[in-house]
């Protein structure tokens, strides 16, 4: 046997060979490196695999890393021909100047031959710029795949003339206009990386629709999205805006003056970065389908429109009453029983003579398109199908998919709709309205999860998507860059790669704001309770860890959990740095809201902590930290249109379960346990939207809420049952989304209470009070309390009602001091800390609240809340001091063995007290 000096030295010897061997292979791995990858003087690499192709989005129909590094810091030429198209002429400029901070020297083909030196770039298309087709083909690259296509490019690397160059040639003015996109995205530390794209859109149309209802997008945003629209290859704008009353309202009148020049600078720039501006006009509200002046109006309306640029034109047919306007329509169209046909035939008529009158008179107009007033679903119905018969053919027709915001949009389903809409010998050519990012009908809620449920081979059934984006444009681009990668190339698109590219464009360079930006996306997920789009992931696995973590007794200081906590407290900071700085003004209200949850998450995590380590008065004060910081995240921040000032609403609810089992285990340990017996349910004649159930009227957290499926109809109500006759002596029920706006609830309601749920008292009539509050001068007898609809609410609006709360007289327990509006003397023993008795006055010497009980062996007494003075129990009738009372949390021990049948709080005279909880133990 070896000695252990020996074995030693054996194993010294074996570590040395290894690493001398490691570091000959390395050396001759850089060896190989160098033979293969020799520098250019010129800044061309021939290693063609030496970098994979940056990514690049929308993701291309082919793409390879061939070709040659073409290096931008050096000389530059750029070869574009006489017509090549100006827009693709700047954007290449653009990013040359921006990478080489030079001038960059700009050439015809008839004088490329005075290149000397540096790199070449040739731009434009076949046509219009005679090198580019030699290039091309001494490049060894076979475009014709690609430029086959409308709006196709070839993008390719190589040397031309021992020359490293780049060749961005398009189909059409578009399709280079495009290249010039893609060579923005693959410039990598000064040089275009080595690529071959050959690439061109599976679906003609893609963009987006403004045809939301609230507060409209500005003049300014909307030129920025232009701007975002040619850069993501998104060539389709529809406006129409519910804000401008020359496309309803007055949809008749034309444009002048400062409205004139505003939508003449839309299309300008919408041109200018090949969007096509499509102008809605939705004459259905007030139209006489077969009358000629109304034809002649919108003819003369479009004849406007076209002299300022405008070239596609669009009929919106929708959200409008489903039946004739006028007495001529109703003569002339009365050729079926069926209302929906003769509707239909009306409508077929206009568009068609629309059509013949003004489409067709002109060669660069592109086809009149139309939405219907029965706008979804692919099942035939008589008011499609007599569409589908009388309507001409060659007009475009928007559909929103099987229902009208639609969580999956299939080819079989868009296939069916072409028939539906159309014959079965000619389908109806369709395109998509699809109703995603948008929120109207959520406007408290941002929409940032990645666009689903769309079927890859999608482009096969539609000639494309417009979008319905949300009322924040720049908060809707993630989704719109998402749009963009699925219209283009919809078997390539990857739903979480293709956000997280979005945020990484939204943010910009900085690795925090991306990160920033990424949780607060994460926050905003949920769609429509979608179950394919899950609440908040990356925040629900960290509370999961923590929770397990946690039941194990494992309290580590820097969990994952505190960690995002504190990320999504800096947000208001760090998102200020967005590259899209938009995006956080129009996100800013959520943005708050989210670093106060963020606060209040930091300040639970404290109060676990102090839990752990048996630190009452650490425990109430960062319950108290966390519970004014919840208050903060729901208070009502977002203003719009015509809902009043929402609270904004991120983190899909998971923050509200963590602070609220967070609350739980803390009000565990101090002792705090809901009164016994008799909790109050709801008694209504409404039923709840999704699952906003009426229980969520008695947990004690105005953010959640029962949230009707319906507006109110007269004798409507919404009440509880408290389990047993009390004595009450104050009701308070807070609607609507917060305490000052008048968004959903009941607007013209009586408050009512009774005993057996038959006979009821009034007790006041509240119109228009998004909170009723009573206080009864003396108490009053009760078991049952409501309010009942005493008219329809306006606008068909439903009710939402966040807190349902009675205050009733508890039994022993009284006070020499009055209690203060809003609050009651209940609000001392009903196992709820967060609601609190405050006093009405300063106390007087000998002022007290007092508690008295049957004999009972008592262990301690712990008083929450903000007050000074004495804590006494009465023994043998007499009243004795066990301790002093200090804010927050007070607990003091009692004498083991004696009996005790009450508690009393004398305060200090001056102060004025408030207590939140008295618990006897």
């Amino acid at each position: 046997m070896a000695s252990p000096r020996s074995r030693l030295l054996r194993h010294i010897i074996v570590i040395a060979v290894a690493i001398i061997a490691a570091i000959s292979l390395v050396m001759m791995g850089i060896a190989r490196a160098k033979a293969v990858e020799p520098e250019d003087p010129a800044g061309g690499s021939s290693n063609p695999h030496a970098r994979a192709v940056p990514d690049i989005y929308p993701v291309p129909q082919s793409e390879t890393a061939d070709g040659v590094r073409v290096n931008l810091r050096g000389k530059v030429t750029l070869v574009v021909g006489a017509e090549t198209d100006r827009a693709a002429v700047k954007a290449v400029k653009e990013t040359l100047t921006t990478t080489s901070h030079r001038r960059v020297r700009t050439l015809t083909p008839q004088r490329a031959s005075r290149i000397h030196g540096g790199s070449v770039i040739y731009l434009g298309t076949i046509a219009d710029n005679s090198a580019v087709g030699p290039a091309l083909k001494q490049l060894g690259v076979d475009g014709a795949s690609a430029l086959q296509h409308d709006e196709g490019y070839v993008l390719a690397t190589g040397r031309i003339h021992h020359r490293p160059a780049a060749v961005l040639a398009g189909a059409d003015d578009v399709g280079a206009f495009y290249s010039a996109q893609t060579l923005r995205q693959i410039v990598r530390h000064g040089s275009v990386a080595p690529a071959i794209v050959k690439d061109w859109p599976l679906m003609r149309v893609r963009g987006a629709i403004e045809g939301f209802y609230g507060t409209p997008w500005s003049h300014a945003a909307r030129l920025d999205q232009f701007a975002f629209y040619g850069r993501q290859k998104l060539n389709t704008y529809i406006y129409s805006p519910k804000d401008d009353p020359l496309l309803r309202a007055k949809w008749r009148e034309k444009y002048t003056g400062k409205q004139k020049k505003k939508l003449k600078e839309l299309v300008d720039t919408a041109t200018a970065n090949h969007v096509k501006f499509t102008y809605a006009l939705s004459p259905g509200n007030d139209i006489c389908y077969s009358d000629k002046s109304d034809l002649d109006a919108t003819v003369a309306k479009f004849d406007s429109l076209y002299k300022l640029g405008v070239r596609d034109f669009y009929i919106a047919l929708d959200d409008i009453e489903p039946e004739l306007q006028c007495e001529a329509d109703k003569e002339k169209f009365a050729g079926h029983a069926n209302g929906f046909k003769n509707l239909a035939d009306a409508q077929a008529y206009y568009l068609n003579a629309v059509d013949s009158a003004f489409v067709k008179k002109h060669d660069d107009v592109g086809p009149l398109q139309m939405v219907p007033t029965n706008y979804n679903g692919s099942a035939a119905d008589p008011y499609k199908g007599e569409l589908g018969k009388t309507m001409n053919g060659d007009i475009q027709l928007q559909w929103t998919g099987e229902s009208v915001v639609s969580h999956r949009i299939t080819t079989k389903d868009t296939l069916a709709a072409q028939v539906t809409y159309g014959t079965k010998a000619n389908p109806r050519q369709l395109f998509i309205w699809d109703n995603y990012p948008v929120n109207d009908f959520a406007q408290d809620r941002l929409f940032l999860a990645p666009l689903i449920g769309r079927d890859s081979d999608l482009y096969t059934a539609t000639t494309g998507i417009t979008a319905n984006p949300m009322i924040q444009s720049y908060a809707s681009m993630p989704a719109l860059f998402n749009y963009a990668d699925f219209t283009w190339n919809g078997p390539a698109y990857r739903p979480k790669q293709s956000m997280a590219a979005a945020l990484k464009y939204v943010a910009g360079p900085s690795a925090k704001t991306r990160r920033s930006l990424t949780a607060f996306a994460d926050l905003n997920q949920n769609w429509q309770n979608d179950t394919k789009t899950p609440s908040a992931p990356q925040l629900v696995a960290d509370v999961a860890r923590f929770w397990k973590n946690y039941d194990g007794r494992r309290f580590p200081a820097g969990s994952a959990l505190a960690g995002r906590a504190q990320l999504i407290s800096d947000m208001p900071h760090d998102l200020k740095r967005l590259a899209v700085p938009g995006f956080y003004d129009d996100s800013v209200h959520w943005i708050d809201a989210a670093a106060h949850w963020g606060h209040a998450v930091t300040d639970a995590l404290h109060m676990l902590k102090a839990v752990t380590r048996d630190n009452g008065t650490a425990v109430v004060a960062n319950r108290k930290k966390m519970t004014d910081a919840v208050d903060k995240a729901t208070k009502a921040t977002q203003p719009t249109l015509n809902k009043g000032t929402l609270v904004p609403k991120v983190g899909d609810g998971v923050f509200q379960k963590f602070i609220t089992r967070a609350k739980a285990t803390a009000d565990s340990y101090l002792g705090v346990t809901p009164p016994a017996g008799g909790g109050q349910t709801a008694r209504t004649s409404m039923t709840a939207y999704g699952d906003n159930s009426p229980a969520n009227m008695f947990d004690g957290d105005p953010s959640t809420k029962f949230w009707t499926d319906a507006a109110p109809q007269i004798g409507d109500y919404i009440g509880t049952d408290l389990g047993a006759e009390k004595s009450l002596s104050s009701i308070k029920i807070r609607q609507s989304g917060s305490d000052d706006s008048t968004g959903d609830m009941m607007y013209h309601a009586t408050l009512q209470y009774s005993t057996d749920g038959e006979t009821w008292k009034d007790a006041g009539t509240f119109d228009n009070r998004p909170v009723i509050a009573k206080k009864f001068d003396s108490p009053v007898k009760a078991r049952y309390v409501r309010i009942i609809a005493q008219a329809p609410n306006p606008g068909g609006k439903w009710i939402k009602i966040r807190e349902f709360a009675v205050g009733a007289v508890p039994d022993g327990v009284t006070s020499t001091i009055p209690a203060a509006d809003g609050t009651s003397l209940a609000d001392l023993v009903d196992g709820r800390v967060d609601t609190s008795w405050t006093a009405s006055r300063k106390a007087n010497r000998h002022d007290a609240v007092t508690k008295v009980f049957d004999e009972r062996t008592v262990k301690s007494v712990t008083v929450l809340g903000d007050s000074t003075g004495t804590i006494q129990v009465r023994r043998h009738g007499e009243w004795k001091m066990i301790g002093s009372l200090k804010d927050g949390y007070t607990k003091v021990s009692v004498r083991r063995g004696d009996a005790v049948t009450g508690v009393r709080l004398v305060f200090a005279h001056g102060t004025t007290p408030t207590v939140s909880e008295v618990i006897v133990k």
